[in-house]
């Protein structure tokens, strides 16, 4: 292998110097000196090719100055009429409001000058260009309520399948300690109301806060029977949640002694609709 590649450098050096010498060695006696190629144009001419692609490029040049001088004088043009529109423009409201009502004339004038069938032609294009504006609105906002009203029945989709999904934690908040306070509340309530024996014992400026106490005694039933659906709705019930069941069955029962004792009042009081409305509203 060293010996192929010791032959291959000296071919190439040998290549090289002959070509060198060729290059520096002077012509042989008799040899007349060598002016470039056979055939070549005189030293400082251009080839015809080289002369007409040339004469392009510069023909190019121009061109490209040409346009460039042209879309500048057409930039400056325009400019120049912005800034005599700009200038003829009204300034003061005043000045607005007379050229609004030059133009109404102008219209009103044209119009006038026009012939009937000309006008009638026009009024109809006006009004199907209307009609179109119109139909065009319609549809946007037929579309728009069709994309709220998809995104509020999709909304209340996902809520009805989260509460209709089985959870069986929604049974923590259903316990006898959540029901307890209930039945403490509608008994201390009936108690109250089966002291009240005449009109005195039950003073009008009592019936707000007994409003008040129907009002939290009404929510927190409404809790509490929130948190039972729950329960039954989770597929899951726990031995506390059968426990506060058992006790809520019995809020039931002190519920329609309560009911018994308002109806009581209401024939002692039955020319006071505050009363009346404050114990229908409780019912509801």
């Amino acid at each position: 292998m060293k010996r192929l590649i010791g032959t291959s450098l000296l071919v190439s050096i040998g290549w090289g110097s002959a070509a060198a010498l060729a290059q520096t060695a002077p012509n042989a006696p008799g040899t007349p000196q060598v002016q470039g190629q056979p055939g070549a144009a005189p030293q400082g001419a251009l080839s015809p090719q080289l002369s007409q692609t040339q004469a392009v490029i510069q023909d190019a040049l121009r061109q490209a100055q040409e346009a460039e001088k042209k879309a500048a004088a057409e930039a400056a043009e325009r400019n120049r009429l912005k800034r005599e529109l700009r200038a003829q423009e009204p300034k003061t409201p005043e000045e607005r409001a007379a050229l609004r009502a030059a133009r109404a004339e102008a219209r009103q004038k044209e119009r006038a000058e026009m012939s009937p069938e000309v006008r009638a032609a026009r009024e109809k294009e006006i009004q199907v260009r209307r009609a179109q504006i119109a139909a065009l609105r319609a549809a946007q906002e037929a579309q728009a309520k069709a994309a709220t009203a998809e995104q509020n029945a999709a909304k209340l989709k996902n809520e009805l399948d989260a509460i209709h999904k089985p959870n069986p934690a929604r049974g923590a908040h259903f316990t006898p300690r959540n029901v307890m306070p209930l039945l403490q509340s509608l008994d201390n309530l009936t108690k109250r109301l089966a002291a009240v024996k005449t009109p005195a014992d039950l003073p009008v400026q009592q019936m707000g806060q007994l409003d008040q106490e129907l009002t939290r005694i009404s929510n927190y039933m409404d809790r509490v029977e929130e948190a039972m659906d729950g329960v039954h709705r989770a597929g899951v019930q726990t031995p506390e949640n059968k426990e506060a069941e058992a006790l809520y069955a019995r809020a039931g029962d002190l519920a329609k002694a309560l009911d018994a004792e308002m109806q009581r009042i209401e024939k002692l009081f039955p020319n006071v609709p505050q009363l009346h409305a404050m114990f229908a509203k409780f019912r509801d």
